[in-house]
């Protein structure tokens, strides 16, 4: 039998540090969610003053005192006059009124927290992936045996010993009952969303890092796959996550059955705290695991607290010097990777 090896697949982040990754790219898309919010508020603004000469000019430049349009403002300004139709058969596009680039205003920031949802779940999913790698990378390295779960899931990862697409995050977790264990211990939030104290655990018992996971992912898969419209049994499964994340926000509603779910601010920046709760728990996790090795951007040396000197911009690879030999040799030496796929092809 070929022995114990982690070969990291095309498309998952090449780190040590799987939450530094991510710690980026949930700022990155925290700032394109605000500025894309500001940007529609101000044009909402701006149209509802009274010093607006018309619409026309306001959106279209080209037709105003300088010639100040790019191919683009013109591209655009011609899209969305020809969406509006018609005035009548054979005759020119309508020009848009007040009423209507409000309404559309509205449903450009729906649109926005909609694509800022499924980044948020997207980039957890692909930070459990890395970290998956790193926590099998760490077990065989302190000296630990994989479990046959373990093994399992290494086996699905690769893209030598599988044909099979990338893990889910359920399987993951079901492949992992110490980590679920983990997450079902960790409340979603740092403090009580109403008493503001500190939470040193689940608070209610069912309102954990875990449950949100799964909240998300499956409102995600909701919003992908049924364009919204709730079913009996995701109101059954997370109602009562839902009235504790959002019952204190009288302008949500509870969720129906049959109902298209309405994304609202409140929501987005709940699914970025929780699932950043999520990580972070897992990071620690990590570390601890490692021995320091990994989870933290100074990895493989020692973390640097209360330390003036900023992380490094980029976290260090997956396998360097000194890791698991075998996963090594993998990455780095073209014979052993011959040799390695000829002794699990026998």
């Amino acid at each position: 039998m070929p022995p114990d090896i982690v070969i990291r697949p095309a498309g998952i982040w090449d780190s040590r540090a799987p939450f530094h990754n991510y710690l980026k790219e949930q700022k990155r898309i925290s700032r394109s969610y605000a500025l894309s919010v500001l940007t529609a508020l101000k044009v909402e603004r701006d149209l509802r003053s009274s010093e607006l000469p018309s619409i026309r000019k306001y959106f279209n430049p080209r037709i105003g005192v300088t010639n100040r349009s790019t191919p683009r403002d013109t591209s655009a300004w011609r899209s969305y006059k020809r969406a509006l139709g018609r005035v009548g058969i054979g005759k020119d596009f309508q020009q848009p009124t007040l009423d209507e680039v409000l309404s559309d205003l509205e449903g450009v920031i729906s649109a926005v927290r909609r694509s800022t949802l499924l980044n948020y779940v997207a980039l957890f999913e692909s930070y459990l992936q890395c970290w998956v790698l790193n926590y099998l990378l760490s077990k065989l390295e302190v000296g630990q045996l994989w479990t046959n779960e373990e093994r399992l899931l290494a086996t699905k990862l690769s893209p030598v010993h599988g044909t099979e697409v990338s893990p889910s995050t359920a399987f993951i977790l079901r492949c992992l009952p110490n980590i679920s264990q983990l997450l079902r211990k960790t409340p979603p939030f740092f403090r009580h969303p109403v008493t503001r104290l500190i939470l040193e655990r689940p608070e209610p018992v069912g309102v954990t890092c875990l449950a949100a996971i799964d909240f998300w992912i499956d409102l995600r898969n909701t919003i992908v796959h049924r364009a919204g419209w709730l079913t009996r049994k995701f109101i059954a499964r997370h109602e009562m996550l839902w009235m504790e994340l959002f019952g204190s926000e009288p302008h949500i509603p509870q969720p129906k059955y049959g109902r298209s779910v309405l994304l609202y601010h409140e929501m987005v920046t709940s699914a970025a705290l929780t699932l950043y709760r999520a990580a972070l728990a897992l990071s620690n996790e990590l570390e601890s695991i490692s021995q320091g090795r990994r989870g933290h951007p100074w990895a493989p040396s020692g973390r640097l607290e209360n330390s003036e000197k900023q992380p490094p911009i980029s976290a260090p690879s997956l396998l360097i010097d000194d890791d698991h030999e075998n996963s090594v040799r993998w990455a780095r030496e073209e014979n052993f990777r011959i040799q390695f796929v000829q002794s699990y092809s026998r």
